[in-house]
């Protein structure tokens, strides 16, 4: 299954160049969802080396 996706409007609002194929969305999504997992997994690395660390606050902090 497709999704084609309309950029135009997306492409008007921006100075910049976007590529002409619009597979770098994926792409994007994919890189943030690996990072925030990273994150994720690093914030309760942390909580597990020193359970005083408050993990919430942690997880807050480690958001971009």
């Amino acid at each position: 299954m497709t999704i084609e996706l309309n950029t135009k409007a997306i492409r008007g609002l921006t100075r910049l160049a976007l590529p002409a194929d619009d597979g770098y969305i994926y792409r994007l999504g994919v890189a943030l969802y690996g990072f925030a997992s990273l994150s994720s997994f690093m914030a309760e690395l942390a909580h597990h080396m020193d359970p005083l660390v408050n993990r919430t606050a942690l997880q807050a902090r480690t958001g971009g």
